[in-house]
């Protein structure tokens, strides 16, 4: 799921779906917890769709075995202000066009 998002960028909730064979819902409810966990972000698409983009390249879990204070640290790469949309942008453009 979350190479699918990163690399060909999925213009909506159903699309990513469909191209996983998953129900919408639960793709929804997944991507919620890897939102909440700072991995994904959701965007507004055309209408009223959501995508989710992938804000996180790599996790690195550190787990404590004998307490409680596990923590997850999420490295996010530097992106530009407004280069999360410029691959869906321009997929719309295109469409447009087309």
């Amino acid at each position: 799921m979350l190479h699918l998002i990163g690399t060909q960028h999925p213009d909506s909730m159903r699309e990513a779906g469909e191209t996983l064979s998953s129900q919408e819902s639960n793709l929804s409810r997944t991507l919620k917890k890897l939102h909440e966990a700072g991995i994904v972000e959701f965007e507004e698409g055309a209408g009223r769709t959501r995508c989710a983009a992938l804000i996180a390249r790599r996790v690195t879990p550190d787990l404590d075995l004998v307490g409680p204070g596990s923590v997850v640290s999420v490295e996010r790469p530097e992106v530009a202000k407004g280069q999360l949309m410029k691959p869906i942008l321009t997929r719309f453009k295109a469409a447009l066009q087309g």
